[in-house]
């Protein structure tokens, strides 16, 4: 058993608890309410490491809540903030399973919503898609299904990404358009068939 052995006001919202296994920790007066922490209380060992792990995951939850409401976030963007906040790998664990299973966080969802304003906005490729996917930490296995439900056409996008470079810039050299192309990632099809809808050749000379 682990015994509370003392409870001090450290400030006018805030507590210092002591516990018979030498752990000290500082408890705001809405804790101490909420997991019945006082003086003279005991905790069974499994109880009283669920009541400290709880502690933590609600303070980590207040830190990173707001964010996760104001915008989308993958599981491992949460996760890394929580991290960044100070809190330990355990504690983001739990949080980030937990949100998960409330529907806070849904990586398969944020892919297609990714996925759907990239066809729709942004012309890019799937293997620039799939490499940006991957950064903010969704697994190949989700990114692969979300583009298999939502099938972008590189085709189209590759006309696309074409068609907007050739606003920005006059320059239709072959070979410096096919290279742009190719860096966005798409297939060397793709990139062709997009010159050859703009009638940009290897032999053309501007």
């Amino acid at each position: 058993m682990i015994l509370v052995s003392a409870v001090n006001k450290k400030s006018k919202d805030e507590c210092t608890a002591h516990f018979s296994n030498g752990m000290v920790m500082n408890f705001t007066a809405e804790e101490l309410c909420a997991f019945h922490i006082k003086e003279g209380r005991e905790f069974e060992e499994p109880k009283f490491e669920q009541v400290i792990s709880k502690v933590w995951t609600e303070r980590a939850k207040a830190k990173v809540m707001s964010s996760v409401l104001y915008s989308p976030k993958t599981s491992k963007q949460v996760r890394d903030k929580i991290l960044k906040e100070g809190f330990n790998e355990n504690v983001a664990d739990k949080l980030v399973d937990e949100l998960t299973e409330k529907g806070y966080i849904d990586d398969e969802a944020y892919a297609e919503r990714f996925i759907k304003k990239a066809i729709k906005s942004k012309p890019n490729s799937v293997m620039k898609i799939t490499a940006d996917l991957r950064g903010k930490g969704i697994s190949g296995e989700v990114i692969s299904r979300a583009i298999k439900n939502l099938t972008p056409d590189e085709d189209e996008m590759a006309l696309r990404a074409l068609e907007k470079k050739l606003h920005q810039s006059r320059d239709k050299d072959y070979n410096k358009l096919y290279g742009f192309l190719s860096r966005k990632g798409f297939p060397s099809g793709a990139a062709r068939k997009a010159l050859e809808h703009f009638g940009i050749e290897k032999d053309n000379e501007y």
